[in-house]
């Protein structure tokens, strides 16, 4: 990937600079399934260390929908935060809750067709919050909803898109490292609420 983007920044003709796209985005995906690889690995073993404080819940959730915000305009899918999130603190590892609402949107925006719309939302009650990320998309069968979370499952209606199904797989593995949960509900058709709960700050 180095070398790649390295020959990227010399002069180059438009052919190749297409050629050297091509690598630098195969080699970042390749890199970004190691990464996820690795760290199922080490959360399964415990040995993950969080870095836990006090987050903002507003913060968490802009920052993750403006990164996943490429990933919807190429989709043609739109975003949403709703306002409850505001004065909202979880006591979590910041990158680790990055990571786990990343997932989770682009997870909804991949299975969303273009002019949907994913919604994230949130609340409390006196031991939690939550976030949940809503779609428009195609939905879970009933039968496949218990090994959404599996390692490298994939469900047979969404093969097409990339990726081993390891996505949300992790995400629960870093809820559940942080003493939360990550549940599921859905309607074929219908599109899928994924709600995160971890606990206040």
């Amino acid at each position: 990937l180095g070398g790649a983007e390295l020959l990227a920044a010399d002069q180059r003709s438009a052919q190749e600079r297409q050629l050297l796209n091509v690598i630098i985005r195969q080699a970042t995906h390749l890199s970004r399934l190691v990464d996820d690889m690795l760290d199922l690995t080490r959360l399964s073993r415990g040995r993950v260390t969080l870095v836990k404080e006090s987050c903002s819940l507003e913060e968490a959730c802009a920052d993750a929908v403006a990164a996943a915000r490429p990933l919807a305009r190429d989709h043609q899918v739109t975003t949403h935060i709703g306002p409850e999130a505001d004065g909202l603190r979880v006591h979590a590892d910041p990158e680790r809750l990055h990571q786990v609402l990343f997932n989770l949107l682009s997870n909804a925006i991949k299975y969303t067709p273009p002019g949907g719309r994913v919604t994230l939302t949130t609340g409390h009650d006196a031991s939690a919050v939550w976030v949940a990320v809503a779609d428009t998309g195609v939905g879970i069968d009933s039968s496949e909803l218990p090994r959404v979370f599996d390692r490298l499952y994939r469900s047979e209606r969404t093969r097409h898109e990339r990726g081993l199904g390891l996505g949300l797989g992790l995400a629960r593995a870093v809820a559940e490292t942080h003493g939360g949960s990550l549940t599921v509900e859905s309607v074929p058709g219908q599109g899928s609420v994924f709600t995160l709960r971890l606990p206040t700050a």
